[in-house]
């Protein structure tokens, strides 16, 4: 018989929100086996057809659970409000509206609301009783997540900002020949402008950074993909709360750059030319949305049709030939200026993340989501082209003194879902076949020479229907959470 194991929330900050709850909220719990108030209420009892329990659990702020496991396991699902998980020897979580947590069967762990905001929770179990064990250590419970998590970036859902600018870095003047004549073509004259003797500052990147109050020591740097700025790391499609925002709240200070010739760097030294094609069904493909203007079964991304508007009107064109090396030079520059960070790249930047990282002892760790170019091997390892249907994906060589560079920091590379093993006729799926596998080579390249690189495929993980913009997607807390991880593991929180 199938067993199914769930916990769902609600928030509350101080006090139960005005709406009214799917549920009522039950009774209030004798305080036994935790600390603060905690209101259960039985939505369905265990029968002979279905064998699992299903509890909902009112957390008001600063109410936790003792450790403790179900014999049978539980899942958490996560409706709203802001609580903490943690497993035993695990990393201390963050948890919110949307998030799904797996305690597995006999795994000790605990979780609670926070200090500041509560949680409803609706906990879907076995019929084995949970065995309960000692309480939270008060200590671990105040200095909250992963270095004492998110309470210095959040109070009460407010996000608290210590500083916060723009400013653009790298780049080069042209200067045209000749003088200016300040008389004679001072006159804007946009038919037959004299440029004689004048500048041009261009092939610089714009950057957006906040930092949060209480922030941890490393940055992490946010580079967009092909046809995107920005905007990628913000707001979702659907109006959600991005990476910019949840790795704020982690107490990360976040830098957006817009890279040279797109989007608030637009200004290049080279001249360029926009077609205006009408090309949003070929990138609903490649970004693997779907087909056509068919979605894929179970996709994460928003169904809605505002939301796929927004996320259409978030393309951005190139001002100027894409030129990788003045990409890196602009990137590099900005590691120059904040000093070490953390470089987390989407798509076409992540292949330029890895060139830059060759570049630049300041970056310390790179998270690569979905890279799909310019894999760097060393000189002679370089592996045969991956051919796919509308193309062909071939890695560069360089020297091998250069290439240990990237042995010496830890690597973590994410893909999505919808990408096959095999050779498909649809072309969106089938560029992402080719990078994957090529990123399967580079893995083992790396690591063989000694460095430090996890290749995870969000499946395996089990987030199912992830696009090429898993940080966007319906699940992208879940997705920021194997990041949280993942820094947390090679400690760089």
């Amino acid at each position: 018989m199938h067993k199914l194991f769930l916990l769902i929330g609600l928030s509350l900050t101080l006090h139960l929100p005005a709406q009214t709850p799917t549920f009522p909220r039950g009774d209030l719990a004798p305080n036994v086996h935790h600390t603060g108030d905690v209101w259960l209420y039985s939505v369905s009892r265990a029968d002979s057809t279905f064998d699992y329990n299903v509890t909902q659990a009112t957390s008001a702020p600063g109410s936790r659970l003792d450790w403790h496991l179900h014999p049978d396991g539980q899942q958490l699902l996560i409706t709203d409000g802001v609580g903490y998980y943690q497993e035993r020897g695990g990393p201390l979580r963050v948890i919110r509206k949307g998030d799904v947590i797996k305690s597995a069967p006999g795994v000790e762990h605990w979780h609670a609301a926070t200090p500041d905001s509560g949680v409803v929770y609706l906990a879907i179990y076995g019929g084995a009783g949970t065995e309960w064990l000692e309480p939270v250590d008060e200590e671990v419970y105040r200095r909250g997540p992963a270095q004492e998590g998110a309470r210095g970036a959040t109070e009460g859902g407010s996000l608290l900002i210590e500083e916060q600018g723009s400013f653009t870095v790298g780049g080069t003047v042209k200067t045209s020949p000749g003088t200016f004549d300040p008389i004679a073509d001072g006159a804007f004259n946009p038919t037959a402008q004299s440029t004689a003797g004048q500048t041009l500052h261009g092939d610089h990147a714009f950057v957006l950074y906040q930092k949060p109050a209480n922030a941890r020591s490393l940055p992490l740097v946010f580079w967009h993909g092909y046809g995107q700025s920005m905007k990628t790391w913000q707001t979702t499609p659907d109006g959600r709360e991005g990476f910019q925002t949840i790795f704020l709240r982690q107490r990360y200070p976040v830098y957006l750059l817009d890279q040279p010739g797109r989007g608030l760097a637009g200004r290049t030294t080279q001249p360029g030319s926009y077609a205006a094609a009408t090309d949003d069904q070929l990138w609903f493909g490649i970004f693997r949305l779907g087909t056509d203007r068919e979605f894929y079964p179970g996709v994460q991304f928003s169904q809605e049709p505002e939301a796929l508007n927004q996320f259409f009107r978030q393309m951005t064109p190139d001002t100027g030939p894409l030129d990788v090396d003045v990409n890196v030079a602009a990137v590099s520059a900005l590691f120059d200026t904040v000093g070490a960070g953390i470089l987390v790249t989407h798509s076409h930047s992540g292949g330029q993340g890895w060139l830059t990282a060759l570049a630049n002892d300041n970056i310390r760790a790179i998270a690569s989501y979905e890279p799909g170019s310019n894999f760097v091997f060393p000189e002679g390892e370089v592996p045969e082209p991956i051919d796919y249907v509308g193309g062909r994906l071939s890695a560069r060589g360089v020297p091998m003194e250069t290439f240990r560079r990237l042995t010496e920091i830890p690597i973590v590379i994410y893909y999505g879902d919808y990408i096959p093993d095999e050779a498909v006729e649809n072309p969106g799926q089938e560029q992402w076949r080719a990078a994957v596998q090529m990123a399967r080579q580079w893995t083992e390249t790396v690591n063989r020479h000694g460095g430090d690189v996890t290749l995870l495929e969000l499946p395996d993980a089990g987030l199912q229907g992830n696009t090429h913009f898993p940080m966007s997607d319906l699940n992208n807390q879940a997705v920021a959470q194997l990041l949280l991880d993942w820094l947390a593991e090679k400690g760089l929180d």
